[in-house]
């Protein structure tokens, strides 16, 4: 959850840094801290807490074009401001985010040199260790990043800055992204694109192990031989406002407003006008022969994606008539999945950049499996990597828990599922022009109350402890549930009094039952455990399909003036 930003600039780069670090405080953090180059050499300032406190801790006379910043997520070592990033060993200070697999290893060897961390992080050993091959390079950068990268095991994106060469942030990754753009106003390196759409809609995402030179004027990528490459550009199709509340009191009540906008961009494109309401994927690149050629699916994804693939597979069952498997990404990349080119995986990410699904994709494709991807995020790795990709058009996800995301990756799966069946010929043109006219009904207009029902049984079965999923998945349950509770209270604005008592009651059992049968053993055994979510369930659904069929069905009644 850390946020990485560079800036080499004609602005004042430690107001650059602030600004963007506030703009990636959504990402989740505990600590935070900035480094820059200034006349008297590298200046790092670190603080604990909000972005905020460490801009009051900044000094006023810092003068500097050119710096890095970063927010932390603790993972290894405590929150404090030693373990805050930016890292600085020798000439080489740095920030990061991903893993460092093997540092226990590297800090073995590099204590035998003499360099002894200050912090518990796996970034400052890759600091010391960048710091120790700097040296013995004599200063080579690229020959520093090459031994970086033979050396290195894990996922890491690290924006360095060298003591002895002054306004140069050099940049490098594998695994974790990282996006880049040029303005009039510098060069920006970030973590997500949201903190560059202050600077430009035009934006570059840097491949995995080529390096990215970052100076006030330009951005030279070349890769760890020196060969210059010419990166792949992107636009950005949604403004900055677009990542603010505007207006609303948190990111996710502004999100579920958002769902219909987000499931009409992924639908709009790829409807095919005609005498039959069809899906199109020509504009994907995606062939009806891609299905015809398909005996097998496998869904792989992680967290609230892998729910919205368990959704997929029943509307793909129903509809093909062939086997669907879901899979977590992060037990399926260390299986031994039979797979061959008549296998068709389908990954599904938010933000295209989930590790595990990552993984899985490459698995998939050294298995010689056709792959497609379910993404939201142009340019993202799982995107370019993937053999086919359907964007979803949900724009920028801030709030933690997934919303529009989920519903556009649903939506994706019906149109999905509809091109499948047609062009194997399970359904003929007129049937599916019948689902598809009733895609809206189905998606918009019923969509709180289908994904309580849906989502609902999901939290049960998770509670009583029936094996439905991985343990520490839970927390896409957690997510999808919250979303259905929400979106039914948007839904039922009429009856908002009674939904809320049916609500609070559901919400009071679930963990109240747990905690008694945990604790105490009051609850004799599962099987009446299960009745008593039966009854808790089914009371709250009982009143929201009332509620439901009210709101949609029954016209609102004027009010008639009485007559004196």
């Amino acid at each position: 959850m850390c946020g990485i930003i560079g800036f080499c600039g004609y602005l004042d780069a430690k107001d650059e840094l602030v600004k963007g670090l506030a703009e990636l405080e959504y990402r989740g953090y505990d600590s935070a801290g900035i480094a820059c180059y200034t006349d008297r050499g590298i200046e790092v300032i670190k603080s604990v807490g909000k972005v905020e406190v460490l801009k009051n801790k900044l000094p006023a006379k810092l003068e500097s074009s050119c710096g890095i910043g970063h927010t932390r997520w603790a993972t290894h070592g405590g929150v404090s401001e030693v373990n805050a990033h930016p890292h600085r060993s020798g000439n080489v200070t740095l920030i990061h985010n991903g893993i460092i697999e093997n540092y226990h290893e590297l800090a073995k060897e590099l204590e035998g040199k003499g360099k002894v961390p200050v912090s518990q992080t796996d970034t400052e050993i890759a600091a010391m260790l960048l710091d120790s091959l700097y040296e013995s390079n004599q200063g080579n950068v690229l020959e520093t990043l090459r031994g970086a990268v033979e050396r290195l095991e894990g996922a890491y994106a690290f924006c360095i800055m060298f003591a002895d060469q002054k306004d140069v942030i050099y940049c490098i990754r594998k695994g974790s992204p990282l996006v880049c753009c040029s303005s009039e106003e510098g060069s920006v390196v970030a973590s997500d694109m949201v903190a560059l759409l202050r600077y430009s809609k035009e934006y570059f995402v840097l491949p995995e192990y080529q390096v990215a030179k970052v100076t006030k004027n330009t951005i030279t990528v070349m890769d760890l031989d020196g060969t210059v490459v010419s990166p792949v550009m992107l636009s950005v199709h949604w403004d900055m406002s677009a990542a603010q509340k505007n207006g609303f009191k948190h990111y996710m009540l502004k999100e579920i407003h958002e769902q219909p906008e987000a499931i009409r961009r992924t639908i709009a494109p790829r409807m095919k006008k005609g005498e039959y309401l069809l899906p199109d994927f020509t504009e994907d690149g995606i062939t009806d022969e891609v299905f015809r050629n398909t005996n097998h699916v496998v869904i792989t994804a992680c967290g609230t994606a892998m729910h919205a693939g368990m959704a997929g597979r029943i509307l793909l069952e129903k509809l093909l008539r062939i086997p669907v498997n879901v899979e977590i990404a992060s037990e399926f990349r260390y299986a031994d999945p039979i797979l061959d080119d008549k296998s068709l995986v389908i990954l599904v990410s938010q933000s295209g950049e989930t590790a595990d699904t990552l993984a899985a994709l490459r698995l998939a494709k050294e298995k010689g499996a056709k792959t497609l991807s379910i993404v939201n995020v142009k340019g993202s790795s799982i995107a370019r990597e993937s053999d086919y990709v359907l964007y979803t058009h949900a724009g920028p996800e801030i709030a933690v828990a997934s919303t529009k995301a989920y519903t556009a990756q649903l939506t994706a799966f019906y149109l999905l599922a509809f091109r499948f069946a047609y062009a194997i010929g399970k359904k003929n043109e007129q049937e599916i022009s019948y689902y598809m006219k009733g895609l809206d009904v189905l998606i918009v207009r019923f969509l709180p109350f289908v994904l309580f029902i849906i989502l609902g049984l999901n939290i049960v079965c998770c509670y009583c402890g029936l094996d439905i999923t991985v343990s520490y998945e839970l927390h896409g349950n957690s997510a999808l549930y919250a979303l259905g509770l929400l979106l039914i209270s948007l839904a039922s604005k009429r009856y908002h009094c009674i939904w809320n008592r049916a609500m609070y009651v559901f919400l009071i059992l679930v963990p109240t039952f747990n905690y008694i049968d945990s604790k105490f053993g009051f609850v004799p055994d599962k099987e009446t455990y299960i009745t008593l979510f039966h009854y808790a369930y089914g009371i709250t659904a009982i009143i929201t399909a009332y509620m439901a069929m009210r709101h949609f069905y029954v016209p609102k009644r004027k009010n008639k003036k009485r007559k004196n």
